[in-house]
Parts: structure tokens; sequence; C-alpha cells
């Protein structure tokens, strides 16, 4: 590793330099203080690792995508990593742009995760359309965000039925009264072709249709 010169000069006793580290690349530095005075003495030197990290954390909620449809227990997740990990937090708001966020636990998890469960349900039982933000933090206090946008259904009762719809209104499903075993959390959702895995020795596969509107009466 090369060694270069930060500052040079006359200093007090009471003093702080700043240095710009815009330009490096993070990774583990040698910081080193060298004094002298006008006596002849040998010079003192101090030296100290330090440890650069300009890259903010990674913050990602690959499910549920935004405007999907979910029931009342519902799992998010994602990930929320970064070489110098410190915590995240997963807060909920009400509608589209909440003004007000609480958190989804008490206290901050501190073990990353990486393309897994970030969270375990909401607390309380509730319905209608919320928002979701992840927030990961590193240990130089730089942050990373993801939000999503979520809707969360009520129960249909099974003796009544009814429209169940895609969150952008596309997809429409009239469930016929008693038509389902017992009362339930129906949900729909777009989920492209390209996000289904199909197992190698399965006679499925994905099937593109086209649907116009029934009109009864």
């Amino acid at each position: 590793m090369g060694l270069s010169t930060i500052w040079w000069g006359w200093l007090r006793t009471d003093w702080r330099l700043k240095w710009d580290t815009a330009s490096l690349k993070d990774g583990e530095y040698q910081l080193k203080l060298v004094a002298t005075d006008g006596s002849g003495q040998p010079p003192t030197e101090l030296a100290r690792s330090v440890i650069v990290d300009n890259t903010p954390p990674q913050a990602e909620i690959s499910r549920p995508r935004n405007n999907d449809q979910v029931g009342q227990v519902m799992m998010l997740f994602g990930t929320a990593t970064d070489a110098n990990f410190k915590s995240y937090q997963v807060e909920f708001g009400e509608g589209a742009s909440p003004t007000i966020w609480a958190a989804a636990f008490t206290q901050d998890s501190q073990t990353s995760v990486e393309q897994g469960e970030l969270l375990q349900g909401l607390p309380g039982k509730r319905s209608g359309i919320y928002s979701l933000r992840l927030t990961v933090e590193d240990q130089v206090e730089q942050q990373g965000q993801a939000q999503v946008r979520i809707s969360i259904t009520s129960l249909m009762e099974k003796a009544r039925g009814g429209d169940v719809r895609s969150a952008d209104g596309g997809i429409s499903l009239y469930l016929l009264p008693n038509s389902l075993q017992q009362d339930a959390i129906v949900t729909v959702n777009r989920t492209p072709s390209s996000a289904i895995s199909w197992s190698l020795d399965s006679s499925w596969q994905p099937l593109d249709l086209n649907w116009w509107p029934i009109r009864y009466g």
C-alpha cells in the first residue's frame, strides 16, 4: 500500500483535521501521526487503523411486490446487508404516502439478511392500503432504504362470496356464495410467467390468456 501525506504544518494542542475519503476505495487504511519539535529530538509517531466505507447498505424488498394484495398473516422477504452492517428496521404506515411511520418490531434487528425473511406479520389486525419501509444502517451511519405499497385484504365470508380484484383493477374474480369451503382470505396478484419456476419433470406450462368482461342480465 502506498503512502500519502494528508496534511503537513504547525498544530496547536486543540486541533482537528478533515480527511476527504471520497476518492478512496472501501477498505482498511493506516493513519500515522508524526510529531516533531525544534530541539532536534527524535519524532514521535502514533498509528491507527481505520476502515473507509463510502458504500451505502443494500436494502431490497423482494416479496411482497409493490401493489400486491396480502392476508392478515404477512411475511416480508428481501435483503438487508452491508460489509460493515449494523442493523435494520421495518416500519409501516397507513396509505400510499404515509406521514406517520411505526416500527414493526420493538428493537432494530442486528442480524443481516441475504434474500431471506425480514419480518413475520404486522402488529394488530389491519386492512386497507399500507406502505412498508425497510431501512438498513451500517457502522458509519449510512442508510439504504426500500419501500413497497401493499393492500391488506379482509376475510371473505363463505356464505356471501363476492368480487375480488387485483390492485390495478385489471383482474376481477367473482366467487359465488358457498363456493369456498370456509371463510377465507382471497388475494389476486399479477405474477409474470418469467418469475414462476417450473419443475423440469412437470407437464405444466404458462398459458397466455385474453380476458373479456362478461355482463349478465
